[in-house]
């Protein structure tokens, strides 16, 4: 069968065209025209979250700007040397040098009218991100040199810090209301100038946050409700001007706490008893404390007597006990005969451990400012006045 030159240029180019079909149906007027449609309606969308963007970033710029020049009508100042406001398009990334915030620390008993107490920090560098579309989470980063400066019955005590890493995330429901507060820093160094008493700790993880769940219900929660902290410390090195029997180094420090009433952060006698009265107790869920001398862990509660005094009901876990009696001794904390016969008491009724080490599970308790390890007192508690705890005038 002979094919002739046409219907072979015919054959291939229907088979172009087939090939050509689907691109040529992809382009056809009626694709083009909802392709056009929708890449519009996506600028509109870029162009109006752009605008929402830059349109925030200025309102931050000039509200902190407000800040710097006249404060707040609470008395919040802040001042710092350069301001930039990057991280376009998810964030909003606020980089700040030689940042000053100060705020009151609330009207406290016995103030004069008008006055307020207040504390300053000073940053070297501070870093704030927030979402554009949501205030209610905030992620700071302050690593680097920090200074913290209080009035204490008119002597400033100024504490300055430098930290390998502080990130901070704040979670806030109800504005100013801070619902979630998680840190986690790292290689931290603190010196009190007046003393220059120096304490330094090789990781810190802090949390707290309301407790909104559990078996109980909503009105309950608001009617009596409760904060959850958690403290996780590791490699603490307390200052040598401290004397403490369980030395001066500690391996770490864990605690999960829960207090119970609405307990207001400044720690006056008339908050304090309002706290108390309402209920208020902490919950002490799980307690860790590891030093060179005693290992402990134990759960128990904390609360306040009549006088705002400590009470404290403990039953704690401890090895390595008979150490730690004698160091009470040698550090003064006790006296010879009380020694000797905790010592005789807890061999009794301690047990061996393969370390070598002596173990026993104990109650440990503070009342009327005595604290009692067992049915043994070991030392007495100084009285703790509030009110003269809380910052002094300005």
């Amino acid at each position: 069968m002979k094919i002739t030159i046409n219907e072979i240029v015919e054959k291939i180019g229907l088979g172009v065209l087939k090939n050509q079909l689907p691109k040529y149906y992809l382009f056809s007027p009626r694709k083009s025209k909802n392709l056009l449609i929708s890449l519009s309606i996506f600028g509109l969308i870029v162009i109006t979250y752009t605008f929402f963007w830059y349109g925030m970033n200025l309102y931050l710029k000039n509200t902190i700007a407000d800040l710097k020049g006249h404060g707040t009508k609470n008395g919040i100042f802040v001042s710092y040397d350069k301001l930039a406001i990057t991280g376009y398009p998810l964030n909003l990334r606020i980089g700040i040098t030689d940042f000053q915030l100060q705020i009151p620390f609330g009207v406290i008993q016995h103030e004069k009218p008008g006055e307020r107490k207040k504390w300053i920090w000073q940053a070297q560098r501070a870093v704030v991100k927030v979402r554009p579309w949501n205030f209610n989470s905030v992620k700071l980063d302050i690593s680097g040199s920090n200074n913290l400066s209080i009035r204490n019955g008119g002597v400033i005590y100024n504490f300055e810090s430098e930290a390998e890493l502080i990130d901070v995330d704040v979670k806030i429901s109800h504005f100013p209301r801070l619902e979630e507060i998680k840190i986690n820093a790292r290689g931290i160094k603190i010196a009190e100038k007046l003393s220059k008493i120096e304490t330094a700790i090789d990781s810190v993880f802090f949390s707290t946050q309301h407790s909104l769940q559990g078996k109980i219900g909503h009105s309950e929660v608001k009617k009596n409700p409760s904060r959850i902290l958690q403290v996780k410390l590791k490699g603490i090195y307390l200052p040598k001007t401290v004397n403490l029997p369980i030395g001066n180094h500690l391996e770490k420090l864990f605690m999960n706490l829960r207090i119970v009433g609405e307990l207001d952060p400044i720690l006056s006698s008339h908050n304090l008893e309002t706290w108390r009265d309402a209920g208020g107790i902490i919950d002490i869920d799980s307690f860790e404390g590891n030093s060179d001398s005693i290992k402990s862990h134990g759960a128990g509660t904390l609360a306040l007597d009549q006088n705002l005094q400590p009470l404290l009901a403990m039953t704690i876990n401890f090895k390595g006990i008979m150490p730690f009696v004698d160091k009470l001794k040698a550090s003064g904390f006790i006296r010879s005969n009380t020694a000797l016969l905790a010592k005789v008491i807890l061999r009794g009724i301690s047990k061996r451990y393969p370390s070598g080490k002596r173990g026993i599970s104990l109650p440990l308790t503070i009342q009327d400012r005595k604290v009692s390890v067992g049915p043994v007192p070991i030392m007495n508690l100084p009285s703790i006045n509030w009110d003269k705890r809380s910052l002094g005038d300005n």
